[in-house]
């Protein structure tokens, strides 16, 4: 029989999809710089790479540790509706760890290798977040404002959300 995945004791639910509905059920009714906020997304980063999206966490080589936040990276070779769907998948990985200190709230893998129930959760998550509300919209709004800003096809770019938040 196969081990349940830690996530679902630590947070109560019995699948991969139950934790998505919970995770996206807390984010219900904010806009998207507070569910930004909240996850401790500070950066968007669009990048010539072939994956899809990746989750960053932020360290400071100085002080040996995580310096405060999360940067989502999606390829700038995607579609809008491609970079949309990876940044809500790479958003839900952000309920895998601490935002305060970047600490993966419990272990992710079974004997040394990847579960990969937390892809499942992520790829539920996704889908559920993008149907919610304007969450598609307002993220394709976003990519097209950063697009104008740096018109070169495939040009890399960061988009600094901390900037948009108010002191």
């Amino acid at each position: 029989m196969r081990k349940k995945w830690p996530f679902l004791d630590y947070y109560g639910v019995e699948t991969p999809r139950d934790f998505a509905v919970k995770c996206v059920e807390t984010l219900i009714g904010k806009t998207l710089q507070q569910q930004l906020q909240e996850r401790n997304v500070i950066f968007l980063e669009f990048f010539r790479t072939l994956y899809s999206g990746n989750l960053a966490a932020c360290f400071d080589k100085s002080r040996h540790g995580f310096s405060g936040g999360f940067g989502i990276v999606l390829s700038v070779y995607s579609s809008s509706e491609s970079q949309s769907i990876a940044f809500a998948h790479e958003l839900a990985h952000t309920f895998q760890y601490d935002v305060q200190t970047g600490k993966l709230l419990c272990c992710d893998s079974i004997h040394g290798k990847k579960d990969w129930r937390g892809e499942d959760f992520a790829e539920s998550f996704a889908h559920l977040w993008l149907s919610y509300g304007r969450h598609r919209h307002n993220l394709e709004e976003l990519f097209m404002v950063y697009e104008e800003l740096h018109p070169e096809i495939n040009e890399e770019y960061v988009v600094d959300f901390k900037s948009l938040w108010p002191a």
